[in-house]
């Protein structure tokens, strides 16, 4: 190779993580441990984290000595004993990095070195492309972000559903201590608590400000949905599939119902694109963000466990399949022929994460993941959990039996309230995309890389070895998938016609696209907004009366009245009562005077109603009727037997 080809070909490599060796000694002048007057870098990071530590321990003690009058007595010793043992292992570990920080400041210095270029280096890839991304596309990409987050904004402030208000009254407004120390429901999404906490804590007992936490994490998903298309496909296809996550109804739904699904389809998104570029290289901070990505999945919900499932195995094939196509000696014949230097690089930019190391950071997620969640459940156990019906194992015959039932109804949540004709489209062009995925002449090695979808078939065999079927919300996360596949088979698409007529679909590419994103958005949009479908949709439970009732009775109850009402429309109305300052006593009255009756008009009568609390009427008694609103009704009875 002549050396005007040599300095051609090293130009086009990306730079090094390394850092230069000039960088390298002038970092060690300046952060020289044993120079009078100057600590390290290393030591300031080992004191910063020493510092946290001991706020962590001290916030820990705190709580410990709140505990007696926040829990009960079984519960509080239990807790106390978890609070103590956690804030001494903190200041141990305070202590240690204080006195140990001069002896490994050295190795931190390499670490922050390390961080810092790949910091660099990711900085570097983004600015690239953005520069390459042009103007048109930017403006269209902040457009299609206003619309999906008005969209989502415009139902923040809707009447509380059953199991936002049920999270809510039993988890979210108590202190933290208590809300993350209760699993006795799988409706505790406990970052979700965690988080909803926070915010009512900053901005009050709002509806809105409940559903924050959801919101954000709906509004960053549409984006991350841009950035992992890119990845895919080129600009244009992203932005489409961006525009559809900002208009697609479940994903809208659940960012602005305050459960903690929204964040599973972001965190999901952000680990698969964590994952596929390990794949093409081995960065410390991709490896950071897949690891808290799953991390955040499964501690924001058990049920996260299925989206970490598509996605490390997925990234585990793939790894395998890489592994074999270097071990078909490509890669070395490539080294063979560079120079020693080249090689070398070549080995650092080429080679992405290895199979060890995707299992030791699935052991890393494991072990953060036990000691999130053995808080609640040394304290609180898991009885309450384990006792449930619906999460008990099913019989082969009975799981196998509910599997096209169940599949049925995931199709139904993926694309609830979409027009047939998209769906049509939208499954077609995942096909497409899919198909040119697989026809590649490097299918073991390119497929795999390609298709995040493949690892949808893991998560439906957990299914089998768990022999049960999860609730249908669970699987959100297959809506960013497949937007994404939709993107890739748009690109292919195009990329044939370009191939067959010419230039001119390249020139229509650029323009049409974008076009397209912007027409999907504003008619999108549009169409959800006027249709209502979101409003009423009754999937976590439906009750728009709860809070004109709440306000109505709130002049009418007396002290030893009852408020009768059942599920799911009990949880809203507990919450607006709790929140206007009513008491939760009046649902568990002892020898009531009156009884009032709430209830839902489309699905039941009052007898009923009352017959389920083991109420009946006299002979001839008729419930009077005192207040109306859309599909509820509140009636009142003044004579009653009880059983």
């Amino acid at each position: 190779m002549s050396k005007k080809a040599k300095h051609k070909s090293d130009s086009k490599k990306p730079p090094s993580l390394e850092l230069g060796k000039r960088s390298r000694r002038k970092s060690a002048a300046s952060f020289r441990p044993g120079k009078k007057g100057v600590v390290s870098r290393g030591r300031l990071f080992a004191l910063a984290g020493a510092a946290v530590l001991v706020i962590v321990a001290f916030t820990l003690l705190l709580a410990f000595r709140d505990v007696p009058r926040m829990v009960q007595h079984g519960y509080a010793e239990r807790m106390r004993a978890y609070l103590g043992i956690a804030a001494s292992v903190a200041l141990l570990g305070a202590v240690g990095l204080t006195v140990a920080g001069v002896r490994a400041a050295k190795h931190i210095d390499v670490l922050a070195e390390r961080l810092t270029a790949e910091w660099r280096y990711l900085q570097s890839q983004g600015l690239s492309s953005l520069r390459q991304t042009s103007a048109l596309d930017l403006a269209v990409l902040l457009f299609i972000m206003i619309v999906g987050s008005w969209l989502r904004a415009r139902y923040l402030g809707q009447p509380m559903r059953y199991d936002e208000a049920y999270t809510y009254n039993f988890y979210g407004r108590f202190p933290l201590t208590v809300s993350l120390s209760a699993y006795d429901s799988p409706n505790n999404h406990l970052l979700n608590t965690a988080l909803v906490h926070l915010s009512t804590v900053l901005w009050g007992n709002y509806e809105w400000a409940i559903r924050l936490p959801a919101f954000l994490f709906g509004v960053a998903t549409v984006p991350s949905v841009y950035l992992l298309s890119r990845k895919f496909a080129g600009a244009g296809s992203a932005l489409v599939a961006a525009s559809a996550s900002a208009v697609w109804p479940v994903l809208v739904e659940y960012s602005a119902n305050a459960r903690g699904y929204s964040a599973v389809a972001f965190f999901f998104v952000v680990a698969v694109a964590a994952a596929h570029k390990l794949l093409e290289r081995d960065i410390l901070l991709l490896r950071i963000a897949l690891v808290c990505a799953s991390v955040g999945m499964l501690y924001t919900t058990p049920a996260g466990i299925y989206a970490f499932a598509t996605c490390w195995v997925w990234l585990g094939v793939g790894v395998l399949v890489q592994h074999r196509y270097r071990q078909m000696g490509e890669l070395r014949r490539r080294r063979r022929r560079a120079t020693d230097h080249a090689r070398k690089s070549d080995q650092r930019e080429s080679l992405g994460v290895d199979l060890w190391t995707v299992v030791g950071l699935g052991l890393v997620c494991g072990v953060i993941l036990l000691m999130l969640y053995g808080f609640p459940f040394v304290v609180g156990g898991l009885a309450g959990v384990l006792q449930r019906s619906d999460i008990r194992p099913l019989g082969l015959r009975a799981y196998l039996a509910a599997a096209p039932g169940n599949l049925v109804d995931i199709a139904e949540l993926v694309f609830r309230s979409i027009p047939l004709p998209v769906a049509v489209v939208t499954v077609i062009f995942w096909s497409i995309g899919s198909t040119t995925a697989l026809a590649g002449r490097d299918l073991w090695r390119k497929a795999i890389a390609e298709l995040p979808e493949a690892g949808l078939l893991a998560a439906l065999f957990l299914t089998l070895v768990q022999r049960q079927w999860p609730y249908t919300r669970a699987w959100i996360f297959v809506v960013p998938l497949l937007l994404v596949g939709t993107a890739r088979g748009l690109e292919a698409a195009f990329s044939t016609l370009s191939r067959v007529v010419g230039s001119p679909i390249r020139r229509l590419k650029a323009i049409a696209l974008p076009l397209l994103a912007v027409g999907v958005a504003a008619w999108s949009a549009a169409a959800l907004a006027s249709s209502g479908s979101i409003s009423r949709s009754e999937d976590t439970g439906y009750s728009p009366d709860a809070r004109n009732a709440t306000l109505y009775l709130s002049g009418k109850l007396e002290e030893g009245d009852s408020v009768i009402v059942r599920v799911p429309s009990d949880a809203p109305l507990m919450y607006y009562f709790a929140r206007e300052g009513l008491g939760l006593e009046y649902f568990k009255p002892h020898q009531p005077k009156r009884v009032f009756v709430y209830v839902d008009t489309q699905r039941e009568r009052v007898e009923g109603v009352l017959g389920a609390f083991g109420v009946r009427l006299p002979e001839g008694e008729v419930p009077k009727q005192i207040w109306e609103g859309e599909r509820a009704a509140v009636s009142e009875v003044d004579n009653f037997l009880t059983s």
